[in-house]
């Protein structure tokens, strides 16, 4: 099979996306998350009489369709700026998404170091790598996301650091279909059409590639990260021979305990040691493998 040729892009932000967006201060922001944090603003939302009059307020203050540029305030991506929707992504404007994960992957992002990011979702990962130095390889099928992560990387002078690769990861190397990410609710990811069922008509096709294959024509990785809504083993299943002869250490979502089951058999007739980071609040792991 012919291998993919792998580029890098240069994204724009789409004009129907950027029409929304909404920039200034934090104040509103701020004042909404304090609030929404508040037990008694919480034992005022208990209270059927109040409740929508507090939910109506709530939406006026910070409304659920609106997308503003923010300061990350803590962590890893601490003074990066994000354009995202502020009442659905909070954590990665707070700096409190995944901690623990925050906590393994910055020991890996510096100079020397190579991180493929598989899955970039809105770039947190990727921008906070690039920015300390590492060299990221981003690989992203869903257009919507690409270009977002794109504007995000320009918007923090990134652009040029991150190689945005068209592409999904699987366990096999050829085309696909996928269903677009939704973004009412945050910055997704975009789903297998072969794994979830969804309607060919509502799909568009994409190429995809094993990290095999990937890494064959690519510098290898010290780190892979991998957040691809449920298709994670299949990506692990395609990374065979990196996992044997280059060895990379892992981190890599789970959604649920069939999934566990199936990436930790894998990792482990692979010879890794596993480590579970459970963060609190979070209806998620992260699975952390490193070579043994």
């Amino acid at each position: 099979m012919k291998r993919l040729k792998t580029s890098t892009r240069r994204l724009c932000l789409p004009w129907f996306w950027a029409s929304g967006v909404e920039k200034g201060g934090a104040l509103r922001e701020a004042v909404w998350w304090k609030l929404h944090n508040s037990p008694i603003v919480k034992k005022l939302y208990s209270q059927p009489v109040l409740a929508p009059v507090m939910r109506k307020a709530s939406y006026l203050l910070v409304p659920s369709s609106k997308v503003k540029r923010l300061k990350v305030k803590a962590g890893i991506g601490k003074d990066l700026i994000l354009e995202l929707n502020p009442r659905w992504e909070p954590s990665l404007w707070q700096g409190t998404f995944e901690p623990s994960s925050q906590r393994v992957v910055s020991t890996y992002f510096r100079t020397g170091k190579t991180f493929y990011d598989v899955g970039g979702g809105i770039g947190f990962y990727s921008l906070v790598a690039a920015r300390m130095g590492a060299q990221v390889f981003t690989i992203e099928p869903d257009p919507k996301s690409l270009d977002w992560i794109g504007h995000n990387a320009r918007i923090n002078n990134l652009d040029g650091r991150i190689h945005l690769m068209p592409l999904a990861a699987n366990s096999f190397t050829g085309t696909m279909l996928m269903e677009a990410s939704e973004t009412v609710r945050g910055h997704g990811h975009g789903h297998a059409q072969e794994v979830f069922g969804t309607d060919p008509s509502k799909c568009f096709e994409t190429k995809c590639t094993t990290l095999d294959d990937f890494t064959r024509e690519n510098p290898p990785p010290d780190l892979v990260k991998i957040d691809v809504e449920g298709c994670e083993a299949a990506v692990i299943r395609g990374a065979e021979w990196l996992m044997r002869e280059v060895r990379p250490a892992i981190v890599c979502e789970i959604h649920n305990s069939e999934l566990a089951a199936e990436v930790s058999e894998i990792v482990r007739v692979r010879n890794y040691r596993i480590e579970w980071l459970d963060d609190e609040g979070y209806s998620v792991r992260w699975l952390y493998a490193t070579p043994a």
